[in-house]
């Protein structure tokens, strides 16, 4: 996001602070640098892993 950096994700913390929430911790080892570039390139979106029974396996939440 451009023109979001330290001051600002200060600010968030400290309003989810006081919702009583928090921003979860990066993996150890993780360098965020490494996935800029490959945002949107990956090449299952928008495809769906089909069932046994050859449809998207979605379960149903509502009874009508």
């Amino acid at each position: 996001i451009r023109n979001f950096g330290a001051k600002s994700i200060d600010e968030v913390k400290v309003k989810l602070h006081g919702m009583g929430l928090a921003l979860k911790d990066s993996p150890p080892g993780f360098d965020p640098s490494t996935v800029v570039n490959t945002w949107g390139t990956d090449e299952t979106v928008g495809t769906e892993a089909l069932n046994d029974d050859g449809d998207a396996g979605f379960a149903e939440t509502e009874q009508l």
